[in-house]
């Protein structure tokens, strides 16, 4: 297959596909063709998640409440323990599970043409609900949340334990992560002009006001305990994402040249992600160049690159709602300065001295240990140019949820990040390597192979080509130009 030409001029993005491509439905890369569709977990698979969730409860009623359609144009994106529960990517939908009696009850949102006419068909009650949820009893929910407020009366009046479980966490989106969630409603909260609540807030003080006669209690903890362990039905889809997240990268490693912005690197990356299922980024894209690169979450993506510079790159999909999480650092120009190399490697060098004493027993604070005392061993000190942790749990979330001490000792069946990074703002130069991992029963599999990170690997794949030509500048201006 050719390879195909990427022609970006600031925010226009024009696609110009090779002739003669064989499969216009997959893109080449180095390490070969990687299927375009991702591999999902069945509705067996969360099925079995609702049985255990309510094995973990034992009584009351269960409501998780699905997310509610955007107030943009972008596309939606489930609540996390929604979609964990249910596979349904749907708005305005919610899920009732009953673990005295083994019941489930899907509500879903009315038909409303004109919407369909816009966004497409939505789930039906019925058996089509059914069949294409797994769940047995799918019925309209109608408008507002009557319907739901009638059957927990009803099932409050049958149940002796007149408990409702809801989750008491603020609501998170696909990617979004408790600490920022957390962080903003704080801010919200303490602005006195603002004081906007978390949905799940108010979901249990309009709960309370409604049925004073139950208790309402929190499942937040019994979902963090499921997800902090993933299932082998959700390995194949985050080691897809995370391997795709790695390509992206290789990618827009191979199509950096000086003159560029930070974000044409971005633009590269994300045509990858999209081409495989991307449902969105999973965060903003990271792409910071010379004094950027000591940015953690540099996501001003706009300066111009040059030649010699280090260029930190941290950027993933969401792909069937779970998130990847990696970042490499390699020079614009195609060849580290000795300066540049040395911080590299020691990076390098740390990462694979964590990744050596990965295994189920080791604690967090074990790996942040080794990493830092390498790195303070090659010059580095703490607070100045070691600014962060190596770790954290990655799945639903960018940083995914933990249940408790026992989430910081390593388990096998964790998915973790291991990220070392160095930082030296007065030379204008920083550093970060990081790669997704799943913790196995004697070590761990990396996830996220599909780019090299060493110093030798990192120049060997810039002088590589790419599926992408990002002309630049004039040139880029020329290319736009139409021939006469």
């Amino acid at each position: 297959m050719k390879l195909q030409t990427l022609n970006l001029l600031s925010s226009l993005l024009l696609f110009v596909p090779a002739l003669g491509a064989q499969n216009a439905s997959r893109v080449p890369f180095d390490k070969g063709v990687v299927a375009s569709v991702p591999p999902l977990p069945s509705m067996a698979f969360r099925k079995k998640l609702r049985k255990e969730l309510m094995k973990r409860v034992g009584s009351g009623v269960i409501l998780i409440r699905g997310a509610v359609r955007r107030p943009d144009y972008l596309s939606f994106l489930p609540s996390q323990n929604f979609f964990y529960l249910t596979g349904i990517r749907e708005p305005h939908c919610d899920l009732l599970l009953f673990p005295e009696t083994g019941k489930e009850l899907l509500l879903i949102p009315p038909t409303n043409r004109f919407i369909e006419d816009w966004e497409g068909k939505g789930l039906r009650p019925g058996k089509e609900g059914q069949k294409a949820t797994g769940i047995a009893s799918v019925q309209n929910g109608g408008r507002g949340s009557r319907k739901l407020l009638r059957l927990l009366k009803a099932a409050l009046a049958r149940l002796k334990n007149k408990t409702i479980w809801i989750e008491f966490d603020p609501e998170t989106l696909a990617g979004s992560g408790l600490d920022n969630a957390g962080r903003a409603l704080r801010e919200w909260q303490g602005d006195p002009l603002d004081g906007r609540m978390d949905r799940n807030q108010r979901l249990r003080e309009a709960l309370q006001k409604q049925f004073p006669e139950a208790e309402i209690q929190n499942v937040s903890p019994h979902l963090r305990g499921m997800r902090v362990i993933k299932r082998p039905e959700e390995i194949p889809t985050l080691a897809f994402a995370a391997q795709v997240a790695s390509m992206g990268i290789a990618e827009a490693i191979k199509a950096c040249r000086p003159g560029q912005r930070e974000w044409e690197l971005a633009a590269v990356a994300d045509y990858v992600f999209r081409r495989h299922g991307a449902w969105c980024q999973a965060y903003a894209p990271i792409v910071g160049s010379g004094p950027n690169g000591n940015v953690l979450h540099h996501w001003r993506i706009n300066k111009v690159m040059k030649k010699g510079e280090l260029v930190v790159m941290d950027f993933a999909p969401i792909i069937g709602g779970y998130a990847a999480d990696v970042t490499r650092t390699f020079p614009v120009g195609g060849k580290f300065t000795p300066r540049a190399r040395k911080l590299v490697q020691d990076v390098y060098d740390a990462q694979q001295a964590i990744l050596a004493i990965v295994r189920p027993g080791v604690r967090f604070g074990e790996l942040s240990r080794v990493g830092r005392e390498l790195l303070i061993a090659r010059g580095y000190k703490p607070g100045i140019h070691i600014k962060h942790g190596p770790s954290h749990h990655l799945g639903m979330a960018v940083h995914d949820v933990t249940a408790g001490a026992d989430s910081y000792i390593l388990r096998e069946g964790m998915v973790i990040t291991v990220e070392p990074g160095a930082y030296l703002g007065k030379e204008g130069m920083g550093c970060r390597i990081e790669d997704d991992i799943l913790v196995t029963k004697d070590g761990y599999r990396l996830l996220s192979a599909g780019c090299p990170s060493d110093p030798d690997g990192i120049e060997a794949l810039m002088m590589k080509n790419g599926m992408a030509k990002v002309p630049t500048g004039a040139e880029g201006l020329r290319s736009l130009k139409p021939k006469k």
